[in-house]
């Protein structure tokens, strides 16, 4: 486990996973580096959260049980170019990639998620949030 890390402004993340101690965890992770953090286990409450919440980040896992992480990123991008995406998959195949990458996703984090990986998008998030410029997207 990695040393947790300060963004240089604390960030809200929404983080959206079906598996409650996932999400659980990860919140806890999130608050040691700064972070406040909201939750939601489906796709309709991502949405609603995501619309009354505004996040800086969100977490977006992809196999939810009533509407799939990409159809879920897809709603959100209509709504808002901010906040920054990054999708949670237990997959690294090139299929989940690419269409990671053609949804709009930032980034795209295999579970368990790196912790030095997420340390390097929380602080990528405060820059971008600080300076209002777009993320970098995958390659």
């Amino acid at each position: 486990m990695g040393s947790p890390s300060t963004p240089r402004a604390s960030l809200h993340v929404l983080i959206v996973d079906d598996n409650e101690d996932a999400t659980e965890t990860l919140s806890i992770l999130l608050e040691m580096r700064n972070c406040t953090t909201a939750r939601a286990h489906s796709g309709e409450e991502a949405i609603a959260a995501f619309l009354s919440d505004e996040p800086d980040l969100v977490l977006l896992d992809l196999g939810l049980p009533d509407i799939d992480g990409y159809a879920v990123a897809s709603r959100m991008r209509s709504e808002s170019e901010r906040p920054m995406l990054v999708a949670l998959t237990g997959s690294a195949d090139d299929e989940t990639a690419a269409a990671v990458r053609r949804t709009g996703f930032a980034y795209h984090l295999v579970k368990p998620v790196d912790l030095v990986a997420l340390d390097g998008i929380l602080k990528r998030a405060a820059s971008a949030r600080t300076t209002a410029s777009a993320p970098d997207t995958i390659a």
